[in-house]
Parts: C-alpha cells; sequence; structure tokens
C-alpha cells in the first residue's frame, strides 16, 4: 500500500475517532462558542500527508502481520499527537495558515474581532484557547494509545512513544531557541532536525510498527539509520521548499524560515561561505517579520547566487541516496518493505519539484 492508498483508507478510521470523540467533548460543555473553538481542530487532523501512521503502518504490515485493522486503529493516536504539535508550534511560529485555512489560533483571534467582542488582547486570548485545544489532543494521543494495552509488545511500543513525545519537545526547544542566536554551527541544524522531524516523522513511528510486529531487536537500528537518512532529507527538502515553492499551490506559508530567523542548512551556508555583501543582503530578510510573498525572487537569487541552494539540494540527493544503501543492505526485512520504502524515497524525491 503506497501513501496514498494508506491515506484514502487511514482518512476513514481517522473520521470515526474524530466523530466519537468530539461528540464525548460535547458532553462537558454545551456552550456553542467553545464547541466551535474545539471543533475547528478537526480542520488540522489529518490534513497532511499522514505520513507518521504511514510509516508505523508500513513496517508492520509488510513484515507479514495481519492484525492490520487494529493497528490502524491505534496508529490514530499517532495522527492525533502531530495535530497537537502542529496547533502548539503555529503558536509559537505565529503562523497564518495551515492546511490552507486559518491556524486555530487566527481563526480563534477573528472570532472574537468579527463579534465585536470587548477583549483587551485577541491576539493572546486565541493563543491560549489554541494550546489549551493542543493539549486536549495530546491526552487523546495517549489515551488513544492506552485503549490498544492488550496487544503483544505494547510496553515496548508505547516506550518508543513516550521517547517521541520527548524528543519532540526538545527539538522543539532549540528550534525556539537558535531563532534568536546570530550564529550556530552545522552540527547544531542538524540536531534540530534529528530530533524535530527524523526522529519524529521517520524514526519513532518505523520503531512503534517493527515493535508491535515483534521485530524490534532485529530493526531498532535499521529504523533510526533509515528513518534519520529519510528524515534528514525530507527536512532539508522542505526547507528548500519554503524558500522556492509557488504560494499558490504549497499547503502552507512561504518564507516563514527567514521570517522567523529559522536557522537552515541555506542560511548556515550563506553566513559559513558568501561574501560580507551577500550575507549583508540576507540579513535584510531574514528575522524581518514584515516580508512578503513580494520579497521571494530577490531571496531566491541570494541563495541561487551565493551557491547555496546548489549545496542544500546536493544534501537532500546525499540523505537520499544513503537511505538507498540501507535499504539495500539490510538484510532482515522482507522483499515488501523494500519495495515499499523505496517507493516511498521515490515519493521524497519527487516531491515539490
Amino acid at each position: 500500500m503506497n501513501i496514498v492508498e494508506f491515506k484514502t483508507a487511514f482518512q476513514s478510521v481517522l473520521a470515526k475517532a474524530i466523530e466519537s470523540k468530539f461528540e464525548e467533548y460535547a458532553v462537558y460543555t454545551q456552550d456553542a462558542e467553545i464547541l466551535k473553538i474545539i471543533n475547528y481542530a478537526k480542520s488540522i487532523i489529518g490534513g497532511g500527508k499522514c505520513i507518521r501512521p504511514y510509516m508505523a503502518y508500513t513496517l508492520y504490515e509488510t513484515l507479514g502481520c495481519d492484525n492490520r485493522e487494529e493497528i490502524m486503529d491505534l496508529l490514530v493516536s499517532l495522527e492525533i499527537f502531530h495535530a497537537f504539535a502542529l496547533i502548539h508550534d503555529d503558536v509559537i511560529d505565529e503562523g497564518k495558515m495551515r492546511h490552507r485555512v486559518d491556524t486555530l489560533h487566527t481563526f480563534v483571534s477573528k472570532g472574537m474581532h468579527d463579534n465585536h467582542r470587548n477583549v483587551a488582547n485577541r491576539i493572546h486570548y486565541g493563543h491560549s484557547q489554541a494550546i489549551l485545544v493542543g493539549d486536549l489532543l495530546f491526552s487523546w494521543a495517549i489515551g488513544r494509545f492506552h485503549q490498544f494495552n492488550h496487544l503483544p509488545n505494547y510496553a515496548e511500543a508505547w516506550k518508543v512513544f513516550y521517547q517521541m513525545i520527548d524528543e519532540v519537545a526538545i527539538g522543539q526547544m532549540i528550534d525556539v531557541n537558535v531563532i534568536t542566536r546570530e550564529a550556530i554551527d552545522m552540527s547544531l541544524v542538524e540536531t534540530k532536525m534529528r530530533l524535530k522531524t527524523a526522529g519524529y516523522t521517520f524514526v519513532r513511528p518505523m520503531q512503534i510498527g517493527v515493535t508491535l510486529a515483534g521485530k524490534q531487536k532485529e530493526l531498532l537500528k535499521f529504523c533510526v539509520d533509515f528513518g534519520t537518512a529519510l528524515g534528514l532529507a525530507f527536512q532539508t527538502q522542505d526547507d528548500i521548499l519554503d524558500i522556492i515553492a509557488d504560494p499558490k499551490v504549497i499547503k502552507k506559508s512561504i518564507l516563514s524560515d527567514i521570517r522567523e530567523h529559522q536557522h537552515t542548512f541555506l542560511t548556515q551556508y550563506v553566513l559559513e561561505n558568501a561574501n560580507a555583501k551577500d550575507i549583508q543582503e540576507l540579513k535584510k530578510y531574514w528575522g524581518n517579520p514584515n516580508i512578503t510573498d513580494n520579497d521571494q525572487a530577490q531571496i531566491i537569487e541570494i541563495f541561487q547566487k551565493t551557491g547555496a541552494l546548489d549545496y542544500t539540494r546536493d544534501k537532500v540527493n546525499k540523505y537520499l541516496e544513503q537511505a538507498k544503501n540501507i535499504t539495500a543492505t539490510e538484510q532482515h526485512i522482507t522483499p515488501e518493505t523494500k519495495l515499499a520504502l523505496n517507493s516511498l524515497i521515490q515519493y521524497i524525491e519527487n516531491r515539490g519539484y
């Protein structure tokens, strides 16, 4: 099952889980305004690629296990946790759009304005409610996972899930911290990506899949090696797309890394290799919250003429080749697993280009 086929099947399971859980929330309060805020979270859940449950399910299924419906049900917890992380991430980044709709905190803030409510700080109110909705989803994700504690190898899978939670939090802390620094080094850029993307999106979901399949001893290291290579490729590619993507096509805001003063391989290459004039030109935009999509062409030009774009694209290709080699040489996975993972590599290779 490729990622597109999986998402179609998974969305049906996810929709049933959402319907049931949001009916449960309505038991606590009938207040229309609160329920409207909670229900808006539906626009965030499952709006992306569902790649985390896909990674876990693919490893589980292709290793020959047949309890697929129940495992897919369990993996709803990964997508709910992802929605929690996105809502909090949007608050931290002050993001305006997510999956082509308003972020949750923006929706809440606009509601206060549209209703002419006497709120001293609409933005703070929006952030507060978004954080609380995120907390609801966090609680749901953990509770959902625990519903399947009767499964074989559940305890070991839960340890992986819990480790993933820790890594996401620390990765986010690094992410928030480095935007305050004028300079870091390439190794910290990569550490942030390993924790916030590679581990969270690929390594830990894969490990949950192999653990539930009873293959943790043989394949935990493979999950780390392959998942890290693929995750670094995925995030590095995301950083490129944030600069070059067509804002009419991509499902989220562009230039957010530049606006937020994020350190990426792109910016790091300029700082370490460009001349003083080009560095100064980058700094006109980097960390400037007022840049718009109209500044895209000038920003792209900086990364092109300094060689940063070519350097970063080359890193994506190297990470993908590394992932291919790891898959080709692994002795403990099935031909079906290799086929599925190679298909995913190809999907990422073609994404956005």
